[in-house]
């Protein structure tokens, strides 16, 4: 996959109208989700499936396509791509409720690089974050992010993190331009 393959992709999710969510996590075995344990942000460690109004679906993982843990783009249903996770529709949810039944007006992808030490010809981008707007509602910000106690936080990580308020995002350094 190329970059600009990539943008296409992203850039598919334009016009479509958010008909439900859900979030995919590994089955912990404790009875309880942990997508909402930061008041904050939700912090999946899978990612989660957006379905639209037309019955196509979205999935955004961590994946590999560039350099491990960016954000990657399935337009497959999170069951054909896991095989042990378990779910929990958030469509319902008051962050995810502003934007039910929103049409998907843009989405800006934001790539970052890594490299092996001191060699800037190893240099790989890969997508980090994506920013999802819709008309006349707050936008959500994607990220292959994790945050642990402290606020000590990672990108490149097997975790995604979903955040309703674009300052906060950039407050954990997402959304900057490589």
């Amino acid at each position: 996959m190329t970059r600009a393959d990539y943008e296409k992709n992203a850039q598919s999710l334009i016009g479509k109208t958010i008909s439900s969510v859900e979030y995919h996590e590994i089955d912990y075995e404790d009875g309880n989700f942990h997508f909402f344990d930061d008041l904050r942000f939700d912090s999946l460690d899978f990612g989660l499936e957006i379905k639209f109004t037309t019955n196509q679906v979205v999935s955004i993982i961590w994946g590999a396509e560039f350099y491990q843990y960016g954000i990657s783009l399935n337009h497959d249903a999170m069951s054909t791509i896991l095989s042990n996770s378990r779910s929990l529709d958030v469509s319902m949810e008051s962050r995810w409720q502003s934007v039910l039944n929103r049409t998907i007006n843009s989405v800006d992808v934001f790539w970052s690089w890594c490299e092996e030490s001191g060699k800037p010809e190893t240099r790989v981008y890969y997508p980090q974050d994506l920013l999802i707007g819709f008309n006349n509602e707050k936008p959500i910000v994607i990220s292959a992010l994790e945050i642990r106690e402290e606020d000590w936080s990672m990108g490149m990580t097997d975790n995604i993190t979903v955040f309703f308020d674009v300052e906060m995002a950039k407050s954990f350094k997402c959304l900057v331009k490589a």
